[in-house]
């Protein structure tokens, strides 16, 4: 026979415990005067008075469920007046907010209630949000995320603390069921309200709470329990390996990493790296296909792929590098002189007279004609330059010199009568300084790390 978990209040960790700040940090309740988030209210309520915590609610009206919103918010406001407690409310219209950013309800709900979560720390000095997730949300995350594919870190499930505005999100009620908190509300005579949503099975978590996880409760005890439990084994692995991974010494946040050394790292690792890597770059975390073809770049040590708002990854010569979405290369360059100028990332430097100490990749001294000064262009389709009395492919000249196709195609050319008299990265034209002309040091330079 199941034999029921007792309540323990004890067993609650208070929000300064779960984020390692001090006992008198002040907290918000994201409160939505439903059976959760009501238990949460009673157990923080008491906490407060014990550890000297000041407790703020925060209650937004979607606009989603009309007279049954208003109910709520009612109701959370009541609420708060019965506990003597700071209430901040707030209405925002969802539906029409997600119509015009053409974002799902459920997403544009979300987006809108953390934002106003943010808004509230600042206003009421808070550095601590709590919400009222638990165990069967845990459980109905991790069925989520299983199904739909994920990470180590996806089945760490959902976390008790992380970073959120300038303090943390905290989760006291994580390892405490849906049937635990009914409990308590029953044993401490606690109203709350009914969120009609609930039953709609359009959505995807309502429909695996309505239909995989009573089965799973059928078929084992405390499910929820047991899944909290393994979960939090996996965010202790998940930290280990991130640990190692930062020990490799590749920093993942340079523009470009070292395919050479990526390629001995354990898969393990080197996910980590990649994924961090790309965060680092395009602002998000890459999917599981984007960090598969990653994973493949770096063990061919070639290739492309095209990340999250229109960043390309590229593996080419002894790099791993991601650069913005593509858009059209800047054309329009000044005329030659002496002088310091920047276009589509690239530095060039024009001085008077030959101030080169050795022979460098991206410089030269360059005899010109003051009559006939060369002009500044970007490269042309099928370009050659002749060097060693052989006329040879810009493109392939490039791809030899490790130079991205990013900057291939943005890269400032100098450029004659005769056709390209100096690429950066590749060399001086054949014959360019026989003669008795005024000399130039020119230097064109990629972004650090690029080469």
């Amino acid at each position: 026979m199941k034999t029921k978990k007792s309540f323990c209040k004890k067993d609650v960790p208070t929000p300064f415990s779960l984020c390692g700040l001090p006992k008198d940090t002040g907290v918000i309740l994201a409160y939505s005067g439903g059976a959760d988030s009501t238990a949460l209210l009673h157990l923080l309520s008491g906490q407060a008075k014990e550890y000297g915590f000041s407790l703020t609610l925060a209650h937004l009206n979607h606009g989603i469920r009309g007279d049954e919103a208003d109910r709520d918010e009612a109701f959370c406001r009541e609420t708060a007046k019965s506990y003597g407690l700071p209430i901040l409310v707030e209405r925002v219209d969802v539906p029409a907010l997600a119509k015009e950013h053409k974002r799902g309800l459920e997403e544009e709900a979300r987006m809108s209630r953390y934002a106003f979560f943010e808004d509230a720390m600042e206003r009421a000095n808070a550095k601590i949000l709590a919400t009222a997730h638990h165990a069967d949300d845990n459980l109905e995350t991790l069925l989520f995320r299983l199904a739909r594919g994920t990470s180590l870190s996806g089945l760490g499930g959902i976390q008790p603390s992380r970073p959120f505005g300038s303090g943390y999100l905290v989760r006291p009620l994580l390892s405490f069921s849906k049937e635990e908190l009914l409990a308590l509300c029953k044993e401490e005579n606690l109203s709350y309200v009914e969120d009609s949503t609930n039953a709609e099975l359009s959505y995807a978590r309502n429909l695996i709470r309505k239909n995989l996880a009573p089965g799973l409760k059928q078929l084992f005890d405390d499910p929820e329990h047991r899944a909290y439990r393994t979960a939090e084994w996996l965010r202790e692995d998940e930290a280990y390996l991130s640990s190692l991974a930062e020990e490799s010494g590749i920093d993942p946040t340079k523009t470009g990493l070292p395919l050479e050394e990526l390629s001995a790292l354990p898969k393990p690792l080197l996910r980590r790296i990649l994924g961090r890597f790309a965060e680092a770059h395009t602002g998000k975390s890459p999917s599981g296909a984007h960090l598969e073809s990653l994973l493949t770049m770096v063990e061919r040590k070639t290739g492309k792929v095209e990340l999250s708002g229109g960043n390309w990854a590229v593996a080419e010569g002894k790099k791993l590098k991601i650069y913005p979405p593509k858009e059209e290369p800047q054309a329009d360059f000044p005329p030659f002189s002496e002088g310091e100028w920047i276009t589509n990332g690239i530095t060039v430097r024009v001085e008077a007279g030959a101030k080169l100490a050795h022979k460098q990749k991206n410089a030269c001294v360059i005899a010109i004609d003051p009559a006939h000064p060369p002009v500044w262009r970007l490269r042309r389709p099928g370009e050659t330059i002749l060097l060693g009395k052989h006329h040879k492919q810009l493109r392939k000249c490039y791809r030899e010199a490790g130079v991205s196709p990013y900057f291939r195609e943005r890269m400032p050319l100098l450029c004659d009568d005769a056709g390209v008299a100096f690429a950066p990265y590749v060399g001086l034209r054949d014959g360019m300084n026989q003669n008795e002309k005024p000399q130039y040091t020119v230097r064109v330079s990629l972004p650090d790390e690029e080469i």
